[in-house]
């Protein structure tokens, strides 16, 4: 494409309104999309296996969301020398909750956006708050490595009930989906008494809370500072608390800020 650099929004497929939602972040700026899943960035062969590929409705959705292009490319395209990623070490960002759940995820990932931005060259790109931990880890590999790129997170997009919207979520029943909702609301519960309470007591009443569901098996949920992503639950501080956990054999994760004083 001639012209001015454009915009870019990296997927894995399988869209919903979160994808498209960041379409708009462009603007005017012609704007090109990605749809690769990729290998590297999955910790977990099984996981892999069953993530949901829909290219044609993909297509279809961008077509009418008024994407310039899209750049579909295989395996062996992006991994010419065999599937694998090189390890990755930006402190704490590549160290904790995501990176620690799943082994060699941050470095799949580094390995492909950095591949895709050389490829499409993008005056900016675009990626969901929902994946708050790869958005901080994304910015980091642009401050080292494409410092004239700008990185734009867009704000969560939910559902209707509040279920944070996820490729995954295809994959849960109607019942999954209503379970799911649990991690919903137990950041609307952290982040509606975080001012009145004591921060620990309070992320050790809902990580209780949740266990007590054996429905979910949570794997974390933190509270980072959103500039350092260390723990911290001082008030004062922006503070964004993330979850993960399993529902139906399905991974789901999700964050909400929390309010200051």
């Amino acid at each position: 494409m001639n012209g001015p650099a454009p915009g870019f929004v990296p997927t894995m497929g399988a869209l919903h309104e979160g994808h498209i939602s960041l379409l708009r972040l462009a603007g005017n700026r012609r704007t090109i999309a990605s749809i690769f899943v990729n290998p590297t960035q999955f910790n977990n062969p099984e996981d892999l296996a069953n993530y949901p590929r829909t290219e044609a409705e993909d297509i279809i959705m961008l077509e009418q969301a008024g994407c310039d292009a899209v750049f579909i490319p295989d395996a062996l395209a992006m991994y010419p020398e065999g599937e694998s990623a090189a390890a990755v070490d930006y402190g704490i960002l590549t160290r904790g909750m995501e990176a620690a759940f799943r082994p060699g995820h941050f470095d799949g990932v580094v390995a492909i956006v950095r591949k895709l931005f050389n490829l499409v060259e993008p005056a900016e790109a675009y990626f969901g708050e929902k994946d708050f931990q790869q958005l901080a880890v994304v910015r980091e590999l642009a401050r080292r490595e494409f410092p004239n790129l700008r990185i734009m997170g867009g704000a969560i997009v939910r559902e209707n009930s509040g279920l944070a919207m996820s490729s995954r979520n295809r994959r849960l029943s109607n019942a999954g989906k209503a379970r799911a909702l649990e991690l919903y609301h137990s950041l609307c519960f952290l982040r509606d008494n975080w001012l009145d309470s004591d921060p620990g007591q309070l992320l050790n009443a809902v990580r209780y809370d949740l266990s007590l569901s054996p429905e979910i098996k949570l794997e974390y949920l933190e509270t980072v500072n959103e500039s350092t992503f260390l723990p911290s639950a001082d008030k004062k501080d922006r503070i964004r608390a993330l979850i993960a956990a399993w529902v139906e054999g399905v991974r789901l994760i999700d964050n909400m800020a929390m309010p200051t004083e």
